[in-house]
């Protein structure tokens, strides 16, 4: 059992930080069934973890799954020791804690106005999507 799952996500923020910057590709990818490079990683890593029970917090086993898919370690391990990574981790928790967000999955809606949390069926999703995506003119949005 890992101690943390913390450095997992500072090593995906780090790749999400190459994609950012356009040193890995952001499209999708034929051979990943159209994910991104930064979804693979990310859908390895639960795989790693959940079925392959692999300690997800030893960062030889997440350079593993990047090297296997060959992104490059030495600009990730660059995103991490500079500290840029560990500032996009913790840009995301001040905005976890600025939002509320309690857990996963949270569809955070209407510009923070709304707030949809947990096991919620996709009728309920979609009702709300659909009421954002309409233009209410002058009445008030049901969201």
């Amino acid at each position: 059992m890992p101690a943390t799952s913390a450095s997992c996500h500072l090593f995906l923020k780090a790749i999400q930080l190459l994609e950012k910057a356009g040193d890995i590709s952001a499209a999708p990818q034929a051979q990943f069934g159209s994910k991104s490079l930064f979804e693979e990683v990310v859908w390895r890593c639960r795989l790693s973890f959940f079925r392959d029970l692999q300690d997800i917090a030893d960062r030889s086993n997440l350079e593993a799954i990047a090297e296997d898919i060959s992104l490059p370690l030495a600009d990730i391990r660059r995103q991490i020791d500079s500290g840029a990574a560990y500032a996009a981790l913790c840009a995301d928790l001040d905005a976890k804690e600025r939002h509320l967000i309690e857990g996963s999955p949270t569809f955070l809606l209407n510009e923070g106005r709304q707030k949809l949390y947990g096991n919620v069926g996709y009728r309920i999703i979609e009702a709300n999507m659909q009421e954002l995506l309409a233009d209410p003119g002058d009445r008030a949005s049901w969201c």
